[in-house]
């Protein structure tokens, strides 16, 4: 077996041919030596904190002793102050002469008592000589001391720095020869152990076997096996073989309980997610969302003034956020914690009286995540009942800005008292403090600036940047220090409760020495009792020697006790890093279980958790790790698996992956976007894993019928823009590129780059010959043009896409482009062929039992027939697109359809029914926080009670629509609300204002609304005296004539025609002679006949009325016969 040794080991000299040390090959052409070997190689000190630049020379002597070799130094840890340290790795630039292996380095545990060989080149002897001896146990640096116990031969001098070690029992390497004490009699020396060696350069890290793990039990086996064959006595093998099957058996059933663990604990997993989405209650609010961040009131001490400071901010009604700042370790999530843990009790400072604590909410950037997404939702199940289903429908309403969804929630909040935790937001932030996300900085900044009953408590490393102007509204509160002596101690003492780390019975100078060598941090002082822990070797005094005066002492303690854990103990640490979360213990079994099968993972995490390590919550029975111990262990990863290990990142990363995979739920269960988190935290994982083809695919799973569907617009986008450029496959490129111009689309804004992106999406669907895409992409191609006023163009793409529909025979696409086309040509003013277009949709819709489809096809017909005069028509349409809306819960459409329904009884002069139902639908939008409809229900409304003679009660109506429409910029709507202020005003002879609102709602170009306000204006220039009424009245002529030449049966136009003829006429100069009026008033009688045969419903007649009205009142005479006319319909 020596042989295994001999053709690893590495002989290392000067540029000029001496030799300084040894070294050994631990990888393909990964080389472990001592850094003061290299040091001497270069000529330079031990203690030199850069790596050194150039090539180190080598060779193999027992292999091929003359065939020199060039390495570069890629791994460097000089010699430390404590004597520690003094590694060196070196990358060989050209591959290892023929007959050249690396050597298996074994990672062991106690050692103490076992037989080693090393090899090394003391002064003179360059071709090398062996030393064996017993190796001993740990000293304070963690290396271990061996020494010779015989009575002849070479021991362990300097010239064996470098090499290897050699267990006899292990078979393999256990440690690197470090230093020799050269006293007299002496005959002792030291090894950094394999443990040390792979913390120091990670790299090592595949390279290396557990002695716990299977695969060094199999490679013994191996080892043995082969031996015994080419042995003279193989019997005497025997023995050893059988034990080792024997354990490797052991361990094979080991591995079966924990794969049966993992699947019963799974269906248990997915169970538990099923009933508490069921058990939930949304009528119930619940007063405290989220959890408290894992154990860290368990030992908290000290920090009452701190404590009482921010209990009192929190009381004060001015107080908007409060920022508890501090490094890490500080304690910074304690404090908050502890602070509001009170306040659920109702415990605060200034008095004994329960104040009530309407609702807290804790997020963290180390758990659930902090956006403005996560902030509504929780906030919205923390208000519960009705006011949780508004916030959830304003949040997913893609109509209303982003601007004015926090508005909402904040109003939301404003009666109550609230607190909003945001835990470790400084990775939210950049180097200055800047909030990075762009939502998330809007809702700080608003919630600065506006009174609200929500109290905003931060914890960050660094400060927030605000702007001048708001920045008073941050209250600070800073941890600059520590624990106190006293209470420092007292925390130590209390983390050993059994008196097992010698902390317990300690010297109170000794622990007070301990207190300021990390400043009274509290985490510091945590892992101290953690390397006592786990290291029973270990000694607080050792630990005071070694890091007294290191600057970074926390990091540093993070990193050694890190160092201390063994393997198996820094998988589970690992495991956690890589979740970046709470999760049940299942899940790092799950995640280990194809990297080290057999491991008991149940019971490392409980000792783990005994020590600190590792914080627990016995509520959620969930695990977590300290976010600096999270940070840490993340980056001891290897970034890629390697040919000798997938133990890696990217490998980890897939792994979780799995993991939330197999915790879906069916999808019948799927009701929420919380449903969805398995789905969310798999994608996540995906994108880290640089899997982007995965991420994907599951995204398209929970895209179009989930998230799209429930209104998580921005998180589409987000989420789509994270896949931009990285995904290779033509088809989920294209399904990418398309989802993220709908979901641009649907938010309403960028429709520019919606547009660009379908079209993108369109071309590869024709590339690949998708006809089924191809007809998605061109439908929302069309929806985007029709909305950018394109209607020629929306109606030639939805034309291409119902062809390709009917060519699949895909009904349900067939019924939506349809649709479309009829909601297109109504746009054009061609209601007549809307119509055609919409009666296919709904026929097509009823054939396959598509509600949706009936329901929008219904709605957009009643419109259309109530355009054409077919009021009784309209309204059955829109009672049955009423009903179908609450049986689906589709409360927007249900709210859409009362109002079309008021409109109908409008019409029909019920206008006391009309208004009841306005006010229903009001309800219903502004609990969704459908701002576009609320501000069209308003102006109804307003029409109603103008109809009643309520003047001003309509004016009020219309002021507050004409607000809304202009706060989202819906110009139809303003120019909406403008004429009914005008023509509400000319009522009440306010002509000056009447007059500029109707000259600003022709000014929005509205085709459908400007005929209107050009009569309206026409009959308030005649009302002044203003001769251009004539004219004015004539551009109402015009527009009438251009609606009526595409739909002739339109009723509205007709009337408005009439009356824009009537006031013509009156305008004549001929007007004054009574003979002439007769032959005047002939085309308006003409126009105002036809008009009747279309629709002559009472609320229809009178508005008619009410227009010839208005003219006559300018002071005009001789309308009896167009008055009659009407009167008698």
């Amino acid at each position: 077996m020596t042989m295994l040794l001999n053709s690893a080991v590495v002989r290392i000299r000067t540029a000029s041919g001496r030799v300084v040390g040894a070294g050994f090959l631990v990888g393909e052409r990964q080389v472990l030596t001592c850094a003061h070997v290299v040091a001497q190689a270069f000529g330079i000190t031990a203690n030199t904190l850069d790596p050194p630049q150039g090539k180190v020379y080598l060779d193999f002597p027992l292999v091929a002793p003359e065939q020199r070799v060039t390495a570069l130094v890629t791994a460097w840890q000089p010699t430390l102050t404590d004597g520690s340290g003094d590694v060196a790795g070196l990358e060989l630039e050209t591959i290892p002469p023929d007959g050249v292996q690396a050597v298996q380095l074994i990672v062991a545990g106690d050692v103490w008592g076992h037989c080693f060989r090393a090899f090394g080149f003391p002064d003179r002897l360059d071709n090398g000589v062996w030393a064996s001896g017993q190796m001993l146990g740990p000293e304070a640096t963690g290396w271990i001391q061996i020494e010779d116990v015989k009575q002849t031969g070479y021991f362990i001098t300097p010239g064996f720095s470098g090499g290897p070690v050699w267990d006899e029992q292990l078979v393999g390497v256990v440690g690197m020869t470090v230093a020799a004490d050269t006293r007299q009699g002496v005959r002792s020396a030291f090894i950094i152990p394999t443990d040390l060696l792979v913390a120091t350069w990670p790299k090592l890290a595949p390279y290396s076997l557990d002695i716990n793990s299977v695969e060094y039990l199999q490679a013994q086996l191996a080892i043995l096996e082969d031996a015994q064959q080419n042995a003279s006595n193989p019997r005497r093998f025997q023995p050893k073989i059988d034990d080792l099957r024997e354990t490797i058996r052991e361990w094979k059933e080991r591995v079966e309980k924990q794969q049966q663990r993992i699947a019963d604990g799974l269906t248990a997993q997915r169970q538990r997610m099923i009933e508490t989405a069921e058990s939930y209650d949304a009528q119930n609010r619940i007063r405290i969302i989220g959890r408290l961040p894992q154990g860290v009131v368990n030992h908290f001490k000290d920090r009452d003034q701190e404590q009482r400071t921010l209990k009192q901010l929190l009381t004060e009604p001015t107080t908007r956020l409060v920022s508890v700042i501090g490094h890490g370790g500080m304690g910074k999530t304690a404090l908050a914690c502890k602070v509001l843990r009170d306040l659920e009790q109702y415990r605060w400072p200034h008095t004994d009286d329960n104040l009530p604590i309407d609702g807290i909410v804790y997020l963290s950037t180390r758990t659930s995540g902090i956006n403005l997404e996560r902030l509504f939702l929780d906030c919205a199940k923390m208000l519960g009942g009705e006011q949780e289903k508004r916030i959830n429908a304003i949040w997913t309403n893609p109509q209303i800005d982003t601007e004015d969804k926090i508005l909402h929630l904040l109003e939301a909040l404003s009666d109550g008292r609230y607190v909003i935790l945001l835990d470790n937001l400084d990775d939210l932030l950049d180097n200055d403090g800047k909030i990075l996300d762009q939502d998330l900085d809007m809702f700080f900044e608003h919630s600065l600036t506006t009174v609200s009953g929500a109290r905003l408590l931060a914890t960050t490393r660094i400060a927030m940047a605000f702007k001048r102007e708001v920045m008073r509204y941050d209250q600070q509160v800073k941890l600059l220090e520590g624990l106190p002596i006293d209470d420092g101690i007292a925390l130590l003492r209390e983390l050993d409760p059994n008196a097992e780390y010698g902390l317990q019975d300690a010297p109170r100078e000794q622990l007070a020495k301990a207190v300021s060598l990390v400043h009274g941090v509290p985490r510091a002082l945590e892992v101290i009792a953690g390397i006592l822990a786990h290291d029973p070797f270990a000694s607080l005094s050792e630990i005071l020697v070694q890091f007294f005066e290191q600057e970074d002492v926390i990091s540093n303690l993070i990193e050694e006790n890190y160092k201390r854990l063994d393997n198996n103990a820094r998988r589970v640490i690992e495991a956690l890093a890589v979740f970046r979360r709470p999760v049940p213990p299942l899940a790092v079994d799950y995640l280990l279980e194809p990297f080290f099968p057999g491991l008991d993972v149940p019971g490392i995490l409980r000792r783990l958790t005994r020590t600190n390590i590792v914080s627990v919550d016995r509520t959620t029975k969930t695990v977590a790790l300290h976010p600096i111990d999270q940070d840490y262990a993340y980056s001891q990863l290897l970034e890629k698996e390697t040919n000798k290990s997938s133990y890696a990142r990217q490998a980890l990363e897939r792994r979780v992956a799995d993991y939330y995979a197999h915790l879906y739920t069916p999808p019948e269960t799927w009701q929420t976007i919380n449903d969805l988190e398995p789905q969310l935290a798999e994608f996540e994982h995906c994108i880290r894993a640089e899997d982007y083809a995965r991420a994907g695919r599951v995204l398209n799973l929970i895209d179009p019928d989930y998230l799209y569907l429930w209104g998580h617009y921005a998180r589409l986008v987000e989420m789509r823009e994270g896949l931009m450029g990285r995904l290779t496959n033509p088809r989920l490129c294209m399904s990418n590129l398309g989802r993220l111009g709908i979901a641009y689309y649907t938010l309403g804004h960028k429709v520019e780059r919606a547009i660009k992106l379908l079209e993108e999406s369109l071309s590869t669907a024709r590339e690949l010959g998708d006809r089924q895409s191809e007809s998605i992409w061109l439908g929302y191609l069309g929806h985007a043009y029709r909305d950018l006023g394109q209607t020629e163009r929306a109606v030639k793409v939805y034309g291409k896409a119902l062809i390709i529909a009917r060519e699949l025979g895909n009904r349900q696409d067939e019924v939506a482009w349809l649709g479309n086309l009829g909601l297109t040509y109504r746009n054009l003013g061609d209601t007549e062929r809307s119509v055609e277009f919409l009666e296919q949709a709904l026929t097509i819709a009823r054939e396959i039992d598509d509600l949706l489809g009936q329901g929008a096809n219904l709605s957009r017909l009643g419109s259309a027939y109530h355009n054409l005069g077919q009021i009784e028509k309209a309204v059955k349409f829109h009672g049955e697109a009423l009903a179908i809306a609450r049986n689906t819960g589709d409360r927007q459409r249900e709210g859409i359809s009362l109002v079309t329904l008021g409109d109908a009884h409008c019409a029909l002069g019920q206008v006391q029914r009309a208004i009841k139902l306005y006010e229903e639908s009001l309800v219903i939008f502004r609990e969704i926080g459908d701002r576009w409809e609320e501000e069209r229900d308003l102006g109804n409304l307003g029409n109603a009670y103008c109809a009643l003679g309520q003047v001003e009660r309509a004016i009020k109506l219309y002021e507050e629509a004409l607000k809304i429409a202009q706060e989202i910029g819906h110009s139809r709507g303003q120019s909406f609300q403008l004429l009914g202020l005008g023509q509400t005003l000319l009522t009440t002879q306010k002509l000056a204002e009447a007059r500029q609102y109707c000259e600003e709602a022709l000014a929005l170009g509205m085709a459908e609304i400007s005929y209107q306000a050009a009569l309206v204006l026409g009959t308030i220039l005649l009302h002044q005296g203003n001769p251009a009424a004539g004219n004015t009245f004539a551009d109402a002529t015009a527009r009438c004539q251009v609606m009526l030449e595409k739909t002739p049966g339109l009723y509205k136009p007709r009337y408005v025609l009439a009356a824009a003829l009537v006031g013509q006429a009156v305008c004549d100069s001929r007007w004054m002679e009574e003979d002439e009026r007769a032959n005047l008033l002939g085309s308006a009688m003409d126009e105002y006949r036809l008009a009747l045969e279309n629709c002559t419903a009472p609320g229809v007649v009178h508005d008619a009325l009410r227009d010839l009205e208005m003219i006559r009142a300018a002071g005009v005479v001789g309308l009896e016969p167009a008055l009659a006319l009407l009167e008698s319909a």
